[in-house]
């Protein structure tokens, strides 16, 4: 993978068109998203007793509502509809098993789960400053 991306420049998506990153660039772009980081960070944010269902991996969710940001996916209905059809694109978030795909409901729990932390996080990963501010 490219290491020279100019992340800053991919998430800058004011002022482009819905479809200004093509499919392949998009799939490029998440595919190579370490976010592995990000279930440390919300860790705190969870039960983690064995009652339930376990929640959708934090970093899957994460890419989801980048991959929402980016497609131009106007709701986080249409975002869960769109990757229980498509499920090509629900494995490049990090979804695994076909029919598990997380709700609309799921994508409001999340983040809300995160406040604030949220588009701190988004801020992270286009900018270096950020995500070590995270991180310290």
């Amino acid at each position: 993978m490219d290491n020279n991306v100019d992340w800053k420049e991919i998430f800058r998506v004011e002022g482009k068109k819905k479809e200004g990153i093509s499919p392949a660039d998009l799939k490029l772009v998440l595919e190579s998203l370490d976010l592995s980081w990000v279930n440390a960070l919300v860790w705190d944010l969870y039960d983690h007793s064995p009652r339930g269902q376990k929640p959708f991996p934090p970093h899957a969710m994460l890419k989801a509502l980048l991959l929402q940001r980016l497609k131009g996916i106007p709701s986080e209905r249409r975002l869960a509809k769109f990757l229980e059809k498509e499920s090509k694109w629900a494995k490049v978030c990090g979804f695994t098993k076909r029919k598990a795909t997380p709700t609309h409901a799921s994508f409001s729990v999340f983040r809300k789960r995160l406040g604030s932390r949220f588009e701190a996080i988004l801020y992270s990963m286009s900018s270096s400053e950020g995500r070590r501010s995270l991180e310290l």
